[in-house]
């Protein structure tokens, strides 16, 4: 999925984020700054694929954060205001140092999810490596059907590396 400007990225990251959640498998997916030749701007493309199920994924996050460098695994929230290149390479950071990182978006708010975006297609820049940044994948976990009826406040993204196995 191709996206320029902050509505339409923002809703194709709420539209991976709803069809993962309905579905009964995990969608992993990352983004990529394009840019066709000769033009000036800039596109983010969104490329996911569907894994394996959720229960799979769920014992994968555990199995991350019963590790000793898993336990502190950091929530970043992300606000309207933060930077997209130092988020990125926070993430990158977090992710080398401790194997995955969260992030907690408001998904009501576009700018938010523009920046989360921008800094998911930025992590192979930012990485030490760009092979281990190339493989960082982004699972977007986003309840639509809570108790109450109504949707979740938060979407979480958790960013971990895509292992070679799977």
């Amino acid at each position: 999925v191709s996206a320029a400007g902050q509505l339409p990225v923002a809703r194709a990251l709420l539209a991976i984020a709803k069809a993962s959640e309905k579905g009964k498998s995990v969608l992993e997916c990352r983004a990529r700054w394009h840019q066709e030749d000769g033009q000036r701007t800039r596109e983010l493309r969104f490329h996911a694929e569907l894994r394996y199920p959720w229960t799979t994924f769920k014992r994968k996050w555990q199995a991350l954060r019963s590790t000793p460098e898993g336990d502190k695994i950091a929530m970043l929230r992300v606000t309207p205001h933060t930077a997209v290149h130092r988020l990125a390479t926070a993430m990158a950071t977090e992710e080398r140092l401790k194997g995955g990182v969260i992030l907690k978006l408001d998904p009501k708010n576009t700018a938010v999810l523009y920046t989360a975006a921008k800094a998911l297609a930025t992590l192979p820049h930012v990485a030490q490596h760009a092979a281990r940044g190339s493989a960082l994948v982004c699972v977007l976990r986003w309840n639509q059907h809570t108790e109450e009826n109504t949707t979740a406040k938060w979407l979480y993204a958790h960013v971990l590396p895509r292992s070679a196995d799977d």
